[in-house]
């Protein structure tokens, strides 16, 4: 059975109360996911793409889930919302309401390590990137 991303969307996005329940679920089960295949990797550099590290991250690391840095990858409400839109094809409403749950992303950026902006190009994005990677 799989499950259909934009009906369970349209209803946690909706519903403050569901979204947190599930993700009160989800969140455990995807943390002891990351944890194995990170503890059955070679790499000495593990990235995560996790959207909601800096809101959850109490639980995050409830759940077993540690990290020495976080990357914020920044744009702004406006160029978010347009990049949405395009990408899910949902309407404006539906969108603004994914925003909304979130924290604002000027206030992420005070919880994170690096800040990668992305308002531009792919290639400036991985320009970017670069430079944070030969640092390390």
């Amino acid at each position: 059975m799989e499950i259909d991303r934009k009906k369970l969307a349209k209803i946690v996005f909706a519903d403050d109360k569901k979204r947190k329940e599930i993700n009160k679920i989800v969140h455990k089960l995807v943390v002891e996911e990351l944890n194995e295949a990170i503890a059955n990797t070679e790499q000495k550099i593990v990235f995560l793409d996790i959207p909601l590290a800096i809101e959850e991250n109490e639980k995050l690391n409830e759940y077993g889930l540690n990290y020495d840095e976080l990357w914020l990858v920044y744009t702004n409400r406006e160029l978010q919302l347009k990049r949405l839109l395009e990408r899910d094809s949902r309407g404006e409403e539906e969108s603004l309401r994914i925003i909304n749950a979130q924290m604002d992303m000027d206030e992420k950026r005070k919880y994170a390590d690096k800040i990668i902006e992305n308002d531009e190009t792919l290639g400036k994005l991985k320009k970017q990137i670069d430079c944070f990677l030969e640092k390390i």
